[in-house]
């Protein structure tokens, strides 16, 4: 008997068909995450960001409006989240758990005490814009990958907006854990001013150092479950505390492959980053030379201001230039604003998608729960649960036949499969 030939065949004459690399790479996770740059470049996802982009600096720029120019709603804990991660390269333990308290307690707690009512107002603003634009962009890009469908933009956003409350209690729980064990440590150490009562304070220190050490581990591990949380309420349609218990688990369950996991996209990430600003940076160098290339010294004045770093003073340089001079280099400053608002975007849209294909590679990892499988809501009665597997974005196949479609569900979803509440319609 001759030997059975392995391999894919092709459809004519039985002839086998060579290997491809989506062969090879077929039963492998990590290749799937490769798919977050071209996912986050869709315009509805982009769009979403952009926007989202957009509110963000107008709460900024309101809270500096507010309190002036100290009330930097972004930049403490930017600082601080760059030094953790030196930290964490150079392997400096006591930078990390200083930086991690500066990013969590120190920071906030600075604005607080210099602008209370901007910043208060400008962090929820803040963090209800990113829940949002993060549950929407999560969910659009898990119907995709998931499923193989295109999730239209409306419907990605109403998704978020019905679960809003999950979204940001996922995102502020361990925060305000963090905040209620600092204030409760705060009140034990009133102990510490009185005579006496202070030698009890001593004695119950290791009970502090307990806490604190708890918290430190909350905030730790919510270095790298955070990425995991918007998605864990966009793939599972779950609450605030399943999401948390999810991210948490995965955390402690597979640390080295979600760090991995993590590193790839980040390198991902930096080298489309890198590409997309190169693109920015060449539109606007080429506008500005083309530009002014045949319209004189007073063009290339306007030019010159609306692409300085720095808005210029009114000058005698300035003033020469004309009444309308510095309205006109707003105007252009204004679309280079616009120009780089996209690259943000891109990033803002990068980080959700690729947030999303980490938590369901890391899901699949851990719980053995294939990637294709999405929740697409409650229950009906007589119809399958409401997790579903699909045939994904991968083109793998292994799901049921799907029943009739029907009329205005988007082909390829059963009636089961498009209930109340799951975002699509």
């Amino acid at each position: 008997m001759a030997a059975e030939t392995k391999g894919r065949t092709s459809p004519a004459g039985g002839v086998p068909a060579p290997l491809t690399l989506d062969d090879l790479t077929a039963d492998l996770i990590w290749p799937r995450l490769l798919r977050a740059a071209a996912l986050a470049l869709n315009p509805a996802r982009l769009g979403i960001a952009f926007f989202a982009v957009i509110a963000l600096m107008v709460v900024a720029s309101l809270a500096r409006s507010i309190a002036g120019p100290d009330a930097d709603l972004f930049g403490p804990r930017l600082s601080a989240l760059a030094e953790f991660l030196d930290a964490v390269f150079s392997l400096n333990g006591r930078a990390a758990g200083q930086a991690l308290y500066d990013m969590f307690v120190a920071a906030p707690l600075a604005l607080l005490r210099a602008a209370p009512l901007a910043t208060l107002t400008g962090a929820l603003l803040a963090v209800v814009i990113t829940a949002l634009a993060g549950g929407a962009i999560s969910r659009m890009a898990a119907c995709e990958f998931s499923l193989g469908m295109t999730l239209p933009w409306p419907q990605g956003i109403a998704f978020a907006l019905k679960r809003l409350s999950a979204l940001l209690g996922a995102i502020l729980g361990p925060i305000i854990i963090v905040w209620v064990i600092a204030a409760l440590i705060a009140l034990g150490g009133l102990l510490l001013r009185i005579p006496a009562l202070n030698i009890l304070a001593g004695l119950l220190y290791g009970l502090t150092l307990l806490i604190a050490l708890f918290a430190a581990l909350l905030m730790g591990a919510y270095a790298l479950a955070k990425p995991l949380l918007i998605p864990a309420v966009a793939c599972e349609g779950t609450d605030a505390i399943d999401a948390l218990q999810r991210g948490y688990a995965y955390v402690f369950a597979k640390p080295l492959r979600l760090t991995l996991y993590i590193a790839i996209l980040a390198f991902e990430g930096a080298l489309m980053l890198f590409v997309v600003g190169a693109l920015v940076w060449g539109a606007a160098t080429l506008s500005h030379h083309a530009a002014g290339a045949i319209a004189g010294d007073s063009g290339r004045d306007i030019l010159a201001l609306a692409h300085s770093p720095v808005p210029a003073a009114d000058t005698d340089t300035t003033q020469n230039l004309g009444l309308t001079a510095r309205p006109t280099a707003w105007l252009i400053r204004l679309w280079l604003g616009a120009l780089w608002a996209l690259w943000a975007g891109y990033a803002l849209s990068f980080y959700f998608t690729a947030s999303t294909l980490l938590y369901l590679a890391i899901r699949r990892v851990a719980d053995g729960q294939d990637m294709n499988e999405l929740w697409l809501g409650p229950p009906s009665p007589g119809g399958p649960g409401g997790s579903s597997p699909g045939t994904g974005g991968n083109g793998s196949a292994g799901a049921p036949a799907p029943t009739p479609t029907p009329t205005g569900a988007p082909s390829g979803l059963t009636a089961a499969a498009t209930p109340e509440g799951s975002g699509i319609e």
